[in-house]
């Protein structure tokens, strides 16, 4: 007897493909991949994708039914993106906190009416990203019987509430502060409009349990992330690894403040810093030099986590799990971070990573590393252990689809 599958809606600002470079998009090319795969579901996802992403999407490949608008094909459009989103992107009065821009958003409303058009009623509603939860309204208006589900990679207004937090300007303060009480106030009044709430990590949920959401409605999942567990550590050298997505402020603002107030204590002039990850900023490139290596985009991290001293990451925004500090741990790469970096993630200072919040304390423990006196190999062992126990993205998602083909 044919099986009867669930029929999905997912939509989603960032396309997903094998090839993504960010956390977040990592994480969600694996959900879509992993839920189809299963063969319960019948999934088609409305999505946008810059023109440089163009010849790297592989939904079809996959079976996966897809609609894709391209973003900038040409200068015209980039031109008509640049000028009503930034709009709404420097308006700190902006009713979606400058999150669901003006563009963009228009181009999902044509999709999602030419989806309902169609006459497509599905069962459940998937909504990838703060972007999506802020079109609930509209979507609710198409399909007001459908199951909505709540994808939140990270919590938005956190990671607003940081840069007020962070912001020395008075405009940059006042811009911030706006940002985040809008955000606060729209993504909570949105989230309690969904079925369930999809979290990739504890504190997450107890974030928004301590912000008024129902624990009943969040699910607790785990991030996917590239397990590099198999790796073999040979550290010959001592290279300070630095690797993120390049363009995004909190990364390389995190590298600049790396590179002006913690390697200058670091007197052995053997010890290099090694920025990896894919579109760096030009900020970046004004502090290279025989100390500072830029490498853009590289095929394999693996490569670097095997051969360097160990990872910093002293990140200074963002909000979510942070999926690198995961795949270092994997490895058994010594990673010192601070309180952002490691949130969400349940590991012990000291017996899996270090913790550091000041310059001081990097510098310390790259200091006694680079002498060799440091133990670091039984450190690298209980990193490993500790991701190979506490994270497995397959089984959370097992638990998720069977809550999604229960429901009504």
């Amino acid at each position: 007897m044919k099986m009867n599958r669930k029929k999905i809606l997912w939509l989603s600002p960032y396309a997903p493909y094998d090839e993504v470079a960010h956390g977040g998009g990592k994480s969600h090319n694996f959900y879509v991949k992993y839920l189809h795969k299963s063969g319960l579901f019948d999934i088609t996802l409305l999505t946008l994708c810059m023109e440089f992403e163009k010849d790297k999407l592989d939904l079809e490949e996959y079976g996966i039914k897809n609609q894709v608008f391209v973003l900038d094909r040409n200068r015209l459009q980039k031109m008509c993106r640049l000028l009503f989103s930034g709009c709404a992107y420097r308006n700190p009065f902006d009713k979606s906190g400058g999150i669901c821009l003006s563009y963009e958003k228009h181009r999902m409303k044509q999709m999602l009416a030419h989806y309902a058009g169609e006459g497509n009623m599905p069962d459940i509603i998937i909504l990838q990203w703060t972007f999506s939860l802020m079109l609930i309204d509209e979507i609710k208006k198409y399909f007001p019987d459908s199951r909505i589900i709540a994808i939140e990679e990270d919590v938005t207004f956190l990671n607003y509430w940081r840069k007020y937090r962070g912001a020395h300007v008075g405009y940059e303060r006042f811009f911030w502060k706006h940002r985040y009480d809008i955000m606060h106030r729209e993504e909570l009044h949105c989230l309690k409009k969904v079925n369930l709430i999809v979290t990739n990590n504890p504190k997450d949920t107890r974030l928004l349990v301590d912000n008024g959401i129902s624990e009943q409605c969040i699910f607790t999942s785990s991030p996917y992330f590239q397990s590099y567990h198999e790796n073999r550590r040979t550290a010959y050298g001592k290279d300070i690894l630095f690797y993120g997505a390049m363009s995004r402020p909190e990364n390389y603002e995190s590298a600049v403040w790396f590179i002006e107030k913690v390697l200058p204590l670091i007197p052995d002039k053997q010890v290099r810093f090694v920025i990896v990850g894919a579109n760096p900023d030009p900020v970046l490139y004004k502090y290279k030099n025989e100390r500072v290596e830029i490498t853009g985009f590289v095929e394999d991290i693996g490569q670097y986590f095997s051969e360097c001293m160990c990872m910093v990451a002293p990140l200074v925004g963002g909000a979510g799990i942070k999926i690198k500090i995961l795949e270092a741990l994997s490895a058994g790469v010594p990673v010192l971070t601070n309180q952002i970096g490691i949130e969400g993630i349940d590991a012990k200072d000291k017996r899996d990573y270090f913790y550091c919040e000041k310059p001081e304390s990097y510098a310390d423990y790259i200091n006694e590393m680079a002498a060799g006196k440091l133990d670091t190999v039984t450190l690298s062992e209980a990193a490993k252990k500790f991701i190979e126990k506490n994270y497995d993205p397959g089984k959370k998602l097992d638990e998720l689809k069977e809550i999604m083909s229960s429901m009504p």
